[in-house]
This record gives C-alpha cells, sequence and structure tokens, in this order.
C-alpha cells in the first residue's frame, strides 16, 4: 500500500470569504462565499480526503477543448454573481 505523506495546506488569514476545502483526482474543492466550486487542479494527484463533501458542490468547471478551455456546469442553485472579501476589498465574483 503507498502511503502519502501528509499534506500541510497554507491558508491566508486575510480571506475571509475563501477555503480550500479538499483536493485530489486532479481538481480542488473551494468556498468562495458561501458557495462550493469544483476546479482542475493538475498538481493533486492523490484521492480526496472528504469524498461525500464533494457531492454538496454548487458547480464545476469542467475542462474541454472548447476555446475557454472549458465551461461551468452548474449542480444547484448558483448565482450569475457574488460578493467576496479579501482584506478590505470587496470584489463580485
Amino acid at each position: 500500500m503507498l502511503v502519502l505523506p501528509q499534506i500541510n495546506l497554507q491558508q491566508s488569514p486575510d480571506w475571509k470569504s475563501y477555503q480550500l476545502l479538499d483536493c485530489g483526482d486532479g481538481r480542488k474543492l473551494e468556498k468562495f462565499g458561501p458557495y462550493t466550486l469544483i476546479r482542475p487542479e493538475a498538481e493533486a494527484i492523490w484521492h480526496p480526503s472528504n469524498p461525500e463533501l464533494w457531492q454538496k458542490a454548487n458547480g464545476e468547471f469542467v475542462s474541454t477543448a472548447e476555446k475557454n478551455g472549458g465551461h461551468w456546469v452548474s449542480n444547484k442553485n448558483l448565482p450569475e454573481r457574488w460578493q467576496m472579501d479579501y482584506k478590505k476589498l470587496q470584489f463580485w465574483v
């Protein structure tokens, strides 16, 4: 059995509305404000640590050969945009 080393995720204390929840199988699960999204992450070559959590994602960026490299698929009520904060900066996602 292959045993991988414990991964130490570094989080920025300045992010009030972002969190990396899990990663693996070439993807990352992230919380942006109140919404959970799945995005590609080529360096996440291990298996996710909490597979059940991924089922609750609001949307996923699916990589394809399209002009922009893929498209978003919304699994649940995902608004067109929402506000996030970083330090004193507020912006729309």
